[in-house]
């Protein structure tokens, strides 16, 4: 699939990761992307951001952070893992540290 380039967000490879929402935390801090696997398989992926990111971290649906569960960063990508099926929502520190209105 070519990428989008008017997204925020993408996945690559995209594989059975399906991003079904981008929006800002709740506390305006950082930036929520939510996604799940739907082909039934471990996946390891890179999330890549338009912005430069500081720091992310997994969350749960409402947002609060899993185990302080720190992901790798490298520039403006970092690496998910996804088990089969799973729901998964990333908060998103952004390295200029505020997020529009």
């Amino acid at each position: 699939m070519p990428e989008n380039k008017g997204s925020f967000v993408s996945i690559e490879p995209a594989g059975g990761l399906i991003i079904t929402a981008v929006k800002k935390a709740e506390d305006g801090k950082a930036m929520i992307v939510r996604f799940y696997e739907t082909l039934g398989k471990n996946v390891i992926a890179k999330l890549a951001v338009k912005f430069p990111v500081k720091s992310a971290y997994d969350t749960d649906l409402l947002e609060g952070l899993l185990y302080r569960n720190k992901l790798t960063v490298e520039g403006d990508r970092i690496e998910i893992r996804v088990k089969p099926y799973e729901i998964k929502t990333i908060r998103i520190e952004l390295s200029s540290g505020v997020i529009a209105q």
